[in-house]
């Protein structure tokens, strides 16, 4: 289905972030579980964590942030239209930094966020 959509969007998106979209899609479509909490204070959360859990729970807010932006579930309940978009880009951004080396795949979801949301926006139109 990324396949269908993505040309549309972005041409370009490559097959890191593809795939990255795919296994989310996967794992969270029927997911109703967010939104639960503000996204915010799980990022606060998240800060105060050892080292060794800071990079898959800022991976997972960041998951979470780019299923709701472009899915639009739960979306209009938070402050402002892009709040899932900067705050996702922030936890994809600590994601990355979290552990030494810094951890591309994650600066790559980072800077690609905005084409990302659209690719799940068009998938989630579309059924």
């Amino acid at each position: 289905m990324i396949s269908i959509v993505e040309p549309n969007v972005y041409p370009e998106l490559d097959h890191t972030l593809e795939s990255y979209l795919a296994n989310l899609l996967a794992r969270h479509f029927t997911s109703n579980s967010f939104g639960e909490k503000p996204v915010a204070i799980t990022l606060l959360e998240t800060s105060v964590l050892p080292c060794y859990q800071k990079k898959q729970s800022y991976a997972t807010v960041g998951d979470e942030c780019l299923f709701i932006d472009g899915s639009g579930y739960k979306k209009n309940k938070w402050p402002s239209a892009t709040y899932y978009q900067q705050l996702g880009m922030i936890a994809y951004g600590y994601a990355a930094i979290a552990l030494r080396p810094p951890d591309d795949l994650y600066l790559h979801i980072e800077q690609h966020f905005r084409t990302m949301s659209k690719v799940v926006q068009q998938i989630h139109q579309m059924i």
